[in-house]
Order: C-alpha cells, then structure tokens, then sequence
C-alpha cells in the first residue's frame, strides 16, 4: 500500500470536513449595554472632550497641572488618551506655542491622525487667534494667524474646504461685524461668502453651498440665507418674525435642526418647511448617520438658578436618553454609536445602540 497516497488523502479529507463543519460562534466585538457607561479619567479637572471620528482616541482639555484654587482663571492643556481611557498624555502645555495658550476650538480631521486647534492669548499679548494642526503624536503646524478672532471652523463633508467666521473689530456703537469665508484646508484661496451679523453656518450635503444664519434687516432677526462656496447664488432660505440660530445639519444633508424662540425645529434642507420638534431645549445638533439629536434642557427654578438637563431624542421630539445637570458634551464617532461627556470633571464615554 502506498502509504504517502493515504496521508495525503486523509489529509485532503480532513480538510474538507474541517470545512464543512458548522461555524462556531464568534464572541462579538460590539460594545455590551452593561460595559456602559464607562468613567475614563478621575482626576475631577477635565473638561470638554471631542472623540476622533474613528472611535479611537479622545482629546480634551485638562488642568491638572495648571489649576490654582487661588487664581480666578482657568487654564486648560490639551491631552489626548485612548478610547478605553488608557495611554493619556499632554499634547499642548500652557506655554508650549506662546506665552499664556488658550485653546478655545478642536476640530478633528477626517483620518483621525490631527486636529485643526485654535489657540488664543486670551488678550495677554496683543494676538487674537491662531489655528494649529496639533497630531496625534504631537507634531504642531501653524496654519493660519489672521490677527483676528476666528470661530467655527469646520470642514466641508467632501473635506475638501474649510469654512470659518472671522469676528473684526466692533464698529463703535455698533454690533460685532463677522466675516464669513471659504478656503482650502491649508486656508489659502478664501473667498468671502458674506460680511454682517452672523450667528452661525452649516455646510450643505453636497459640499457647494453653505446655510446660514444673517441678520439681515436691521432690528428685525435673523433668517436662513443660502449661498454657494464661491459666494455666488446667494438667497434667502427663510423669512420668518423668529430667529433661525444654532444650526446642524444630518449627515446626509436632507434636514435642517436650528433653535428659535425657545424651541428645536427641523426643516428640509431643500425647501423651508419647519416643524416643530421641542420646546426648552437649546443647541440642537444631529448625532451622526442616525435620525437623533442631542440637545440641552434648558431649566430654571424661582430663586433664579439656571442649569441644563442633555438628552438625545428622536426627529418626532421624544426621548431616547437623559443626563443629570452638569453634563457638558456629546461629540460622536462617526458611526454615531460612542459619545463622549464630562460630568463633574471627569469624562466618561458611552454606547448608543
């Protein structure tokens, strides 16, 4: 007998039964309900955190090495620590660009590796606000020194532009005049969309056009204005005796969430249409690729104090999760499952299912 031959065909035999056979179940990776939510740091002097877009890393802002129980101010460091709340490092001390660093934005890139910053003086030195792309290994970049107070500055969804607001000097007894641009991400070839009292912007789905918030008649209130990113086909979105502010828009750009009067709405992206979503409740943002928002209760009581309440709700108003006051957050992954928060000076990251 050829015994070589009958190894060979065992072994053959072996491997397709081994085939065959019914797949044994894999431990799934997804998040359980009870690992959430998860306390992250300890320290009780963190605050603000935004989650990479992959899920993977959390930056924030900490004073454990600058708070002064004694001092009025507040001096933050930028930090950066895994998801799971190990591995956390400085990424930008107080002094490390110039002398009192005051980080006031964060913008995460698309890929997860840096982050647009912008670093103020906080009126220390006669500066106004820089931008920095700070990697996640600490490499620091300069990108932009305008001389000039920067907000809002966000990417387009294709990622390729920038949009910002530029606060300029206040006219004397006059409103702040805001400038709104779009550029490359290095924030060269900008083009002025539009001068006046802004209050906010959102891209449009596609990455043409911007949607924004313009008072545009003096001593009436802000409407919704479109426009594309070279600043042409500029028209009027809205027309209403409220104020259409604090903007988000869905990942897909279908729908429209703005606050006015003390309430959340949602209109089509495409044609104005409110409907009224919730009252008492502030700062509507969309929670990426789902249909919820999160928001801010806002609530007072008859000895005048005043504190918000968060809660992730559905488009129809009801609600899907509430916070205790004091939470401060909700940046998403971009899978719209994990959300980060700070709660009494710690943060905390939990699942969305």
């Amino acid at each position: 007998m050829n015994y070589n031959f009958l190894l060979s065909a065992l072994f053959v035999f072996f491997i397709i039964v081994s085939g065959c056979k019914k797949d044994e179940p894999i431990e799934s990776t997804e998040p359980k309900p009870g690992d959430f939510p998860k306390q992250l740091t300890q320290d009780n002097l963190d605050n603000r955190a935004f989650l990479s877009p992959d899920g993977k890393y959390i930056a924030f802002y900490s004073m454990r090495y600058t708070f002064n129980p004694e001092v009025a101010g507040i001096n933050f460091e930028l930090w950066i620590m895994n998801s799971d709340g190990f591995d956390q490092w400085r990424l930008v001390t107080l002094n490390s660009i110039y002398p009192q660093t005051k980080i006031t934005f964060l913008y995460w890139s698309n890929d997860s590796k840096s982050m647009i910053v912008q670093i103020d003086d906080g009126y220390y030195n006669g500066r106004n606000s820089e931008i920095w792309s700070i990697a996640i290994d600490g490499k620091k970049t300069p990108l932009y020194a305008p001389n000039l107070r920067l907000q809002n500055v966000t990417y387009s969804p294709d990622r390729k532009k920038l949009a910002y607001l530029i606060q300029g000097p206040n006219p004397p007894n006059g409103s702040p005049v805001y400038k709104l641009y779009v550029s490359d991400p290095d924030f060269t070839d900008s083009v002025r969309i539009e001068k006046g009292l802004i209050d906010d912007y959102v891209w449009q789905g596609d990455s043409k056009g911007l949607i924004f918030s313009f008072y545009d008649r003096p001593n009436e209130n802000y409407d919704l204005w479109k426009s594309k990113i070279d600043g042409t086909g500029k028209s009027r979105f809205s027309e209403t005796s409220e104020s259409e502010e604090y903007l988000s828009i869905s990942s897909d750009g279908k729908y429209l969430a703005y606050y006015a009067e003390e309430s959340v709405y949602i209109t089509t992206s495409n044609k104005f249409a409110p409907k009224f979503v919730r009252n008492s409740g502030n700062g509507p943002g969309w929670i990426q690729n789902t249909n919820l928002l999160f928001l801010n209760d806002e609530h007072t009581d008859g000895n005048g104090s005043y504190w918000t309440e968060p809660s992730i709700i559905n488009m129809d108003g009801t609600t899907v999760k509430k916070f205790s006051r004091g939470v401060i957050g909700f940046p998403f992954s971009s899978n719209g499952k994990y959300f980060v928060y700070t709660q009494d000076g710690n943060i905390w990251i939990d699942y969305l299912p």
